[in-house]
């Protein structure tokens, strides 16, 4: 049974606006406030909801989580108390808080910090990513993967950016030589996105502005080039909130469906070219 009626919290008042400014990477959207949470924060979801909700003021304690998602986060923990603080965003729980109700809606993360594609691929063989070009070029006159190598080898084709494969072309003459390193990682980096809302706020476009947010701020992150996320055939409403944050299909295997959103921007659109 829940004590936190008899701590402090802020007795359901509405999210003050700066109340998470201070806080790197915190995001803003329309209804939400996202927020990372430290590692102590992280420890305290695990084991005490109510002392969370005290120590973020918030209206009423997150629910606590099901046994399979208790498994993935706790997993998702461990994983985080081996990063260092600028890299901790990729294994912690962000929070998603309905500003209006200052309550916490569901939960999001990623599932690691960016990896090598191929990397990626090995440790979770189901997902069937179809390499085309792997994610647009760097560089304006990079050849794509896909016209590196014979079209029969898309794999080796991809590898050409990480000269991996013995076949592919080498990443000098893939790329300019000031930006080979710098292209053959964005190219091929990938992060996992995982997310879930209380069934008491489904229906309400919640999760599509969160997962949209944390797309964006991939877009604005230099370490990664690619988003993926898993979704269970049936699960129709967690499909579309992909496709409404430009997802695509991938691949599938059994029940599961896999889906990716490229997030690199060119050096050209940084720059406003």
């Amino acid at each position: 049974m829940s004590v936190f009626n008899e701590k402090e919290g802020n007795g359901g008042a509405a999210v003050d606006p700066e109340a998470f400014q201070a806080r790197p990477n915190c995001l803003t959207t329309e209804r939400l406030e996202l927020v990372p949470l430290t590692l102590d924060e992280f420890a305290l979801y695990l084991s005490d909801v109510d002392a969370l909700a005290e120590a973020l003021r918030l209206a009423e304690p997150p629910s606590e989580p099901d046994a399979e998602t208790r498994a993935a986060f706790n997993w998702l923990f461990e994983n985080a108390l081996a990063l260092d603080a600028a890299s901790l965003y990729w294994s912690t729980l962000w929070l998603p808080i309905l500003r209006s109700e200052n309550r916490v809606v569901g939960g999001f993360c990623f599932k690691g910090p960016p990896r090598p594609l191929f990397d990626f691929l090995e440790k979770a063989p189901n997902f069937k990513i179809d390499v085309e070009t792997v994610a647009p070029a760097v560089d304006g006159n990079a050849r794509t993967a896909e016209t590196a190598v014979d079209n029969n080898d898309k794999i080796a084709a991809a590898s050409a950016l990480t000269a991996v494969d013995a076949n592919a072309r080498t990443a000098e003459t893939a790329v300019d030589n000031n930006d080979k390193i710098a292209a053959a990682s964005a190219l091929t980096a990938v992060v996992e996105i995982g997310y879930g809302v209380d069934e008491a706020f489904r229906g309400r476009g919640l999760a599509t502005e969160a997962v949209g947010a944390l797309v964006d701020w991939g877009r604005e992150r230099e370490d990664v080039g690619v988003i993926v996320a898993e979704t269970s055939t049936a699960n129709l409403p967690s499909r579309r909130v992909l496709e409404k944050c430009g997802f695509q299909r991938c691949g599938d295997s059994g029940d599961a469906l896999f889906w990716r959103v490229d997030v690199l921007r060119r050096a050209t659109e940084k720059d406003g070219v």
